[in-house]
């Protein structure tokens, strides 16, 4: 069961992301494109390798669950210190939501370890 949380969480993260990210490349706003600033460039970065995480945690729970974790903290961490966010140390509880199904894959794999181990 807990797995199959973090499946449907983590799947639904990704996808929640990607019709954003959709969106936001089909805006017709006219406005031209501002490159962003290297700690955001590094931020998106670390997103999309904890979202890949995601992804792999479907058949490796334990390695996803500590990448995205990781990333998860790394992103929080380097918001504490952009300039650009709105939101900086009060974000700690929108992190926390991002990292729930990287908790439950480590969860799960750990479970499992303890469960072979008999």
């Amino acid at each position: 069961m807990l797995r199959w949380i973090a499946r449907i969480m983590g799947t639904a993260l990704v996808c929640f992301t990607l019709v954003f990210l959709t969106g936001s490349m089909m805006s017709s706003d006219g406005a031209p494109f501002k490159m962003p600033g290297a700690i955001i460039t590094i931020i998106f970065i670390i997103w999309f390798i904890s979202l890949f995480a995601l992804i792999l945690a479907w058949w490796k729970e334990g390695l996803g669950g500590w990448i995205s974790l990781a990333g998860f903290i790394a992103m929080y961490i380097l918001n504490l210190f952009n300039t650009e966010a709105s939101i900086r140390a009060g974000a700690i509880f929108i992190f926390i939501f991002f990292m729930i199904p990287s908790l439950l894959y480590i969860a799960y794999w750990w479970a499992s370890k303890e469960k072979e181990k008999g």
